[in-house]
């Protein structure tokens, strides 16, 4: 595996989250690539953050340009997650590195036929950003980042140690699949109601309605975890629900702010793949299948996937 220290990382959308990493792995001396939509030999970005502003110019490419990539983290949303890769698989490196931090599950058989025999490698974050403008991502909230591969790796390998695992806040995790599962089913019982009801996240522990559709939410999720072999993660799930929502009262989940900007959402994603993974035990969720379906219902048609834009926890 390519090991040189110079190895750039590519990072896959150039927006918020892709933006706020790539001024962080700069900052601590890894070589970065944007990849956006179009080409562009050189950009400036500008990461607004309540320790000031941080100007950086950063390499950005296009999909269509040359060149091996060896490292690539992946921050588009996830229904882009597909097409993104697919769209650079030709210049993987056989050795090459996948990260993929976008909320949802169910990509390592979609992307199978473009990774190869290559890991993916997940990673999970609670750092909240969003872009002000083009040029200008806003840091709103600091958050920790876990990255580990759910096939099982207990070390770090090396490449974590010469990127990722050279900027604070990061670390690397051996338990990762247990961490994708809870985020899964925060985002199940969270992101959905807020995007139905057009509220922040601390609506749902303050607006009746909203409320009652989120505890009822819970508590089949918390069934579902359940009957797909995490108990520890469903007893400690209301609990788990009601921190995030105090810790981020103020946010839009991405998922509203995705709503509201006339883009397709993640809930395919998100409550999809739970429907999907307990039906295919037998199971059901008409809470969960009902909720799809009206957020579905709100969205309008898309002629084309739009591979940027906000993610928070």
């Amino acid at each position: 595996m390519t090991d040189a220290p110079a190895a750039p990382w590519h990072i896959l959308g150039a927006g918020a989250m892709g933006t706020l990493f790539a001024h962080r792995l700069e900052a601590a001396g890894v070589p970065v690539i944007l990849v956006g939509r179009e080409a562009s030999s050189r950009r400036m970005h500008t990461l607004r953050a309540a320790a000031g502003d941080s100007e950086r110019t950063f390499t950005a490419e296009g999909p269509a340009s040359r060149g091996p990539v060896h490292r690539l983290l992946v921050t588009v949303k996830a229904p882009a997650v597909v097409s993104a890769v697919t769209a650079l698989a030709h210049r993987l490196a056989p050795d090459a590195v996948v990260v993929l931090l976008a909320n949802g599950r169910g990509y390592r058989e979609a992307l199978a036929p473009c990774l190869g025999a290559r890991p993916l490698y997940r990673a999970v974050t609670s750092e909240g950003a969003y872009r002000e403008s083009e040029a200008v991502t806003v840091h709103a909230g600091v958050g920790r980042t876990r990255i580990g591969n759910p096939d099982g790796e207990p070390a770090p390998p090396r490449w974590f140690a010469a990127g990722p695992g050279r900027l604070p806040r990061v670390a690397w995790d051996a338990a990762i699949e247990q961490a994708l599962w809870e985020k899964l089913a925060v985002n199940c019982v969270i992101n959905g109601i807020t995007a139905l009801h057009g509220c922040r996240n601390g609506a749902l522990l303050t607006e009746p309605d909203a409320r009652r559709d989120c505890d009822a939410l819970c508590l089949e999720t918390v069934a579902a975890l359940r009957a797909l072999g995490w108990p520890q993660l469903a007893a400690a799930l209301p609990r788990t629900v009601a921190d995030v929502l105090r810790a981020t009262a103020g946010n839009r989940s991405s998922m509203l702010a995705d709503r509201l900007a006339g883009r397709e959402t993640e809930i395919d994603y998100i409550n999809g793949f739970l429907v999907a993974r307990c039906a295919a035990q037998g199971g059901r969720l008409p809470r969960h299948a009902a909720l799809l379906e009206r957020v579905r219902a709100l969205q309008p048609p898309i002629a084309g996937r739009d591979a940027d834009g906000s993610h928070s926890a």
